[in-house]
C-alpha cells in the first residue's frame, strides 16, 4: 500500500510546472537617476563577484535573490543560477555591477526539494 502511495505521488510530483528560478527580497531600497542618454547594460555583462571594489561606486540595492528546484525531476540549482537572479534585478535597476555576493548553504526547502539562497550589492560606478 505505502508503495502504490509513494508512485502516485512521484507520479503527480512531475506533472507540476517547475520554476527553478524564484527571485525574492527586497526591492527598492531607494531610487537613483536613470543614466544620461538611457543607456542600459544588457544582462550578460553586468559582472558578480564576491569580492568589493575600490572604485568610487553608489550602493542602489541590497539583493537577495534564491533558486529553487521544486519537482523532484527538476534541475538541481547552483550558484551560477542564483548570479543569473542578482544580474536580472541589476540590469533593471541599471546597475554597473554585483559585488559582495555571498551564498547560502543548498538544502531543501519548505515547497521545493533543493534551493540555494544569495545577497548582493547592485552598484553604480561613479566618476572615473
Amino acid at each position: 500500500m505505502r508503495s502504490t502511495i509513494l508512485l502516485v505521488a512521484l507520479a503527480l510530483a512531475g506533472c507540476a510546472s517547475d520554476p527553478t528560478r524564484i527571485a525574492e527580497g527586497p526591492r527598492n531600497v531607494g531610487t537613483v537617476a536613470a543614466r544620461p542618454g538611457g543607456t542600459s547594460r544588457p544582462v550578460g555583462a553586468i559582472p558578480v563577484t564576491t569580492a568589493g571594489t575600490t572604485r568610487p561606486h553608489v550602493v542602489l540595492e541590497n539583493m537577495t535573490a534564491t533558486a529553487r528546484q521544486i519537482t523532484i525531476f527538476g534541475k538541481v540549482p547552483t550558484n551560477a543560477d542564483v548570479d543569473n537572479d542578482l544580474r536580472k534585478r541589476a540590469a533593471e535597476l541599471d546597475a554597473d555591477a554585483v559585488i559582495n555576493v555571498r551564498y547560502g548553504k543548498q538544502g531543501v526547502g519548505m515547497v521545493s526539494w533543493s534551493q540555494i539562497s544569495g545577497e548582493g550589492q547592485a552598484i553604480r560606478y561613479t566618476g572615473r
